[in-house]
C-alpha cells in the first residue's frame, strides 16, 4: 500500500486508530471507520506475530465491539476469502457472512463482508 494512502487513510477524521500494548510494547493495531452508511466497520485488525496466540486479537475485538455496539446495532469487517484462519476466528466470535465482494482489493480474489449484529438499524437508539 503506499505510503500516501495510509498516512489519508489514519487521518481520515471517520476513522478511529487504536494500538494495543503488551509488556509496554506496541502489539496490535485497530482502525474503526465511524461514520457513514457502515458506521461500526473494522477497517483493520492486526496482531503483530510475536503477540499472536496470547488472545489478543479476542480483547481487541470485545473492544471495538464495546466502541461500536454503542453507536450502531452492526459491526461489519472484510476477510479474504483464502485467509480461512481469520475466518474460523469471526465465526467463533459470532459473525456471520453477509456477501461477498468480488476483485475488490486484489483481482481474483474476494473480500468477505461480515456482520455482528443486535438487531436492524433502525431500531436503534443510542444509550444516555
Amino acid at each position: 500500500m503506499p505510503a500516501e494512502k495510509l498516512f489519508a487513510d489514519l487521518t481520515n477524521p471517520q476513522r478511529t486508530v487504536f494500538v494495543a500494548e503488551l509488556d509496554e510494547m506496541i502489539s496490535g493495531v485497530l482502525i474503526l471507520h465511524l461514520g457513514g452508511s457502515f458506521d461500526g466497520y473494522i477497517q483493520l485488525l492486526a496482531v503483530f506475530p510475536e503477540f499472536q496466540n496470547r488472545r489478543l486479537g479476542e480483547k481487541i475485538m470485545r473492544f471495538a465491539e464495546d466502541k461500536i455496539f454503542q453507536r450502531s446495532k452492526n459491526v461489519f469487517l472484510c476477510v479474504s476469502d483464502f485467509n480461512f484462519r481469520a475466518q474460523k476466528f469471526y465465526e467463533r466470535l459470532g459473525y456471520q457472512k453477509t456477501g461477498a465482494l468480488e476483485n475488490f482489493l486484489v483481482a481474483g480474489q474476494n473480500e468477505i463482508l461480515l456482520r455482528k449484529t443486535r438487531g436492524p438499524l433502525l431500531e436503534f437508539s443510542a444509550q444516555k
